[in-house]
């Protein structure tokens, strides 16, 4: 399995592409380690343990993986609701690992599926248009 660090490294060297078979989770920046996306195109919640006003422990011990949804007829794939700073902000799956990644040119903002599937969101289907 690959390490963070190494993911982040070929990335900023635009080396060779990672290897199709292994699953590499990289934190969604911004949400403070909430959550955490990899490049099979899924997105999870990490662990998380917080203390309540009466000293009661909440939280999971465990990530799971967040399930995406279709929205309306108009827009293209999937979407996720993600929870950060106590608001509920509705992001596109497919963008959310191209960002963490893919190496986008400046000039591009739009993102294109290479085999047409826009349920498919893993790493080696996206590409900056």
């Amino acid at each position: 399995m690959l390490t963070e660090w190494r993911v982040k490294t070929q990335m900023l060297l635009r080396r060779k592409p990672l290897p199709t078979d292994d699953v590499v989770w990289v934190h969604v920046r911004g949400t403070n380690k909430k959550y955490s996306v990899s490049n099979k195109g899924e997105i999870r919640r990490n662990p998380w343990k917080t203390r309540q006003s009466n000293g009661v422990l909440k939280g999971r011990d465990y990530p799971y993986v967040i399930k995406p949804y279709q929205r309306e007829k108009g827009r293209r794939g999937l979407y996720v609701k993600l929870r950060i700073h106590n608001k509920i902000i509705v992001k596109n799956l497919a963008y959310l690992v191209a960002n963490h990644f893919l190496y986008k040119p400046v000039n591009s903002s739009r993102l294109e599926w290479i085999d047409g599937d826009t349920h498919n969101n893993a790493v080696h289907n996206l590409r900056w248009k």
